[in-house]
C-alpha cells in the first residue's frame, strides 16, 4: 500500500491566514503623532530662529577675522585675543549644529512622507491586482467541474497581464529603492514577502485547482477489468466498464498512489496527471460529496447540486455524434459504430 498526501484546497483558510499576516504591519508608536507635532509647533520656531542663526553665524565670522587680524602687545591682550576666538568657534559650531540638525529633521520628514506614499501605493497597487486575480479564479472555481478549465482559458490572458504587472512592480520596488532606515527596510521585507507568500500559497493553488477541472475523454472509454465483475455476460464475454469505475476500484481499494495511476492511464508518471484523472472519476461516478472525500483521500471543491454528470454525458455524446456526421464523408455507405467520446480524443482513437 502506497501512502499519499491528500491534496486540498481552502480558499477561505488561505485568505484569514493572508489576513491575519497582513494585519499587523510594523509601526512605530507614536511617530505619526510626533511628526504631527514636530511640523505644527517645532518647524515654525525654528524657521524664525534660522534666520537670526544666520544672521549670527556672518557676525562670528567677522568676528573671528577681526581678531585674526589684532596683534596682542603683550601676554594678557594674547590670552583675551584667544579666549575671545574660543567663544566666536563655540557659538560658530553651536549655530551650525542647529542648522544641521534642522535640515536633518527636514529631511527625514519628507523621507518619511515619501515613504508612506510609496506604501499606500504600493499596498493599493498590488492588493488590487491580486484581488481581481483572486475573484477571477473564485469564480472559475464556483464552476462546475467539467466547465472550469475552458472557463479558465477564457481569462488566462487577463491573469497573467495582471500577474505580470504585480511581479514588475515588485522588482522596480526591490532593485530601485534601498531604505537606510530600519523601519523602511522592515516594512519592504515583510510587505514583499507577504506578497509573495500570498501568490504562491492563494493565487497558485487557485490556477493550479481551476486547470484541474475537466474530464478527460479516457475516463468515459470501455475497459475489461475483471476485480469489478466476477461473473461473465450471457455472450460468454467478459464484460466492460468505464475506465472511471477500473480507476475508482485503483484509488479506493488498491490505493495507488497518483504517480501510479497517471502512469498506468496516461503513461505519465506525474502527480498532477492522477490526480486530475481521480478527480473526473469522482464527478463521473456521482462521488464529489465530502462523504467520499476519506475514501477517495482527497477533498474536491464541488457542488454535488445543479447539472448532473449525466446531464453533462449526454450533452458531450450529441455534441460528438454531431461533429463525427459532419466529419465522416456523405458518399460513405459504410458509417463506423458510434460511441460515447469527448472532443479532445485523438485521431484514430474511436
Amino acid at each position: 500500500m502506497h501512502t499519499r498526501d491528500p491534496p486540498s484546497f481552502d480558499v477561505e483558510q488561505r485568505r484569514r491566514q493572508q489576513k491575519e499576516h497582513e494585519e499587523h504591519p510594523p509601526l512605530l508608536e507614536g511617530a505619526e503623532e510626533v511628526l504631527a507635532f514636530v511640523r505644527n509647533n517645532v518647524f515654525p520656531v525654528a524657521y524664525q530662529v534660522l534666520t537670526v542663526t544666520h544672521a549670527a553665524q556672518w557676525v562670528i565670522h567677522y568676528t573671528v577675522a577681526f581678531l585674526r587680524t589684532m596683534i596682542a602687545q603683550n601676554e594678557k591682550e594674547a590670552r583675551v585675543r584667544v579666549d575671545l576666538l574660543a567663544r566666536c568657534v563655540r557659538l560658530l559650531g553651536g549655530t551650525e549644529s542647529f542648522s544641521a540638525l534642522l535640515l536633518s529633521l527636514e529631511s527625514k520628514t519628507e523621507e518619511y512622507d515619501s515613504f508612506w506614499i510609496l506604501r499606500e501605493t504600493a499596498e493599493l497597487h498590488l492588493t488590487s491586482l491580486l484581488d481581481d486575480i483572486e475573484r477571477g479564479l473564485t469564480a472559475v472555481l464556483a464552476c462546475r467541474f467539467p466547465l472550469r478549465r475552458a472557463r479558465l482559458f477564457m481569462m488566462e490572458r487577463g491573469v497573467r497581464v495582471k500577474l505580470q504587472r504585480a511581479l514588475l512592480f515588485i522588482n522596480e520596488m526591490d532593485y530601485n529603492w534601498s531604505p537606510n532606515v530600519a523601519f523602511h527596510a522592515e516594512w519592504k521585507q515583510i510587505f514583499l514577502s507577504g506578497i509573495f507568500k500570498r501568490i504562491h500559497t492563494v493565487v497558485e493553488p487557485l490556477f493550479a485547482f481551476c486547470s484541474l477541472g475537466f474530464i478527460d475523454s479516457c475516463l468515459y472509454d470501455s475497459v475489461t477489468d475483471g476485480r469489478l465483475f466476477s461473473q461473465r455476460a450471457p455472450s460468454g464475454k467478459s464484460p466492460t466498464f468505464p475506465r472511471a469505475r477500473s480507476l475508482a476500484y485503483d484509488c479506493t481499494i488498491e490505493r495507488l498512489s497518483f504517480l501510479q495511476i497517471g502512469m498506468g492511464v496516461k503513461g505519465v508518471a506525474s502527480l498532477v496527471v492522477g490526480l486530475q484523472l481521480c478527480m473526473g472519476a469522482r464527478y463521473v461516478l456521482k462521488q464529489c460529496s465530502p462523504a467520499y472525500d476519506e475514501q477517495w483521500g482527497f477533498h474536491m471543491d464541488e457542488d454535488v447540486e445543479g447539472t448532473t454528470a449525466d446531464d453533462a454525458i449526454k450533452a458531450v455524446d450529441y455534441l460528438t455524434k454531431s461533429v463525427k456526421q459532419k466529419a465522416l464523408p456523405h458518399t460513405s455507405s459504410a458509417r463506423a459504430p458510434r460511441s460515447t467520446v469527448f472532443l479532445t480524443q485523438a485521431d484514430g482513437e474511436i
